[in-house]
């Protein structure tokens, strides 16, 4: 499965397919993505291959700058084991302007979250 869309419910949650759980059992870690959208990762995804990325030099500029953008308003949870959602706090769904309905499509070893109207 490479896209899903779902709708939020009343609580900011969003519904994993079934077919993906298994890939979040660690957990999830939401950040800002690069653009005006999110990225969904498993924890073990953002433990064994963006945390890396982020330890580079303390003086590089473009380290600094990735740091900031992915741990801004980083958000880390475990799906609820019942019905398979993690919410997503305010502020990121603010910031990739999502209201209600999210679209997700796998970019690699991460999902981008997206509003409808940002799909180009």
């Amino acid at each position: 499965m490479d896209y899903f869309q779902r709708k939020l419910d009343d609580k900011r949650r969003l519904t994993i397919p079934t077919e993906l759980r298994d890939e979040y059992a660690s957990g999830v870690v939401l950040t800002r993505g690069f653009g005006d959208y999110l990225h969904m990762y498993s924890k073990d995804v953002w433990d064994s291959l963006v945390e890396p990325e982020l330890q580079g030099s303390i003086l590089d500029e473009k380290t600094a700058d990735l740091n900031v953008r992915f741990r801004s308003g980083k958000t880390s949870a475990e799906l609820d084991q019942k019905q398979g959602r993690v919410t997503i706090e305010q502020h990121l769904l603010d910031y990739a302007q999502i209201d209600r309905e999210v679209v997700a499509v796998r970019a690699g070893q991460y999902w981008r979250l997206m509003a409808p109207s940002r799909m180009n």
